[in-house]
């Protein structure tokens, strides 16, 4: 999980985020790297409380939905080319070696696939784990996304000027 969570982090130098392409006799760990220390945002009682869980339940469940990518595909064409047409909100890591590796093309192009897209951000600094390397911004956005829901919800303040 240490190498797992720290090689996805934006905020470590680019040489040690992950690779998303293994050679054939690759393993997981050898695409990661291991840190010399914590980024800011992952704290050791976060890491003991994933290794207690993973320990508990295992992480079988959690790569699973990576194996069954190609089924979820073959299961859905009808989806192929469709839009999503929901009021959506897109955060991520501007820093986020599976955008820079492997989505880049989709998130430059989410407008076409996403009509009724409200915003797209993408946060300096932060890469794959978006909710726990920024959470205050990313609250931040999500609470003015879903406030436009909301008739009851008090109108946001004028800035001072």
């Amino acid at each position: 999980m240490r190498m797992i969570l720290y090689s996805t982090s934006g905020s470590i130098p680019k040489q040690n985020q992950t690779r998303y392409t293994f050679g054939v006799n690759e393993k997981l760990l050898d695409a990661r790297s291991e840190p010399r220390q914590l980024p800011g945002w992952l704290k050791p009682e976060d890491l003991n409380y994933y290794a207690k869980e993973f320990a508990r339940t295992g992480f079988r469940g959690g790569v699973n939905w990576y194996r069954a990518m190609d089924m979820f595909w073959e299961a859905t064409p009808f989806l192929i080319g469709r839009k999503l047409l929901q009021p959506t909100l897109f955060i991520a890591g501007a820093d986020d070696p599976f955008i820079a590796q492997v989505a880049r093309e989709g998130v430059d192009n989410l407008e076409r696939s996403v009509p009724n897209l409200a915003k797209k951000v993408e946060l300096p600094g932060v890469g794959h784990q978006t909710e726990q390397e920024s959470p205050a911004e990313v609250s931040r956005l999500l609470i003015e996304f879903l406030r436009q829901f909301d008739s009851a919800a008090p109108a946001p303040k004028a800035p001072a000027k």
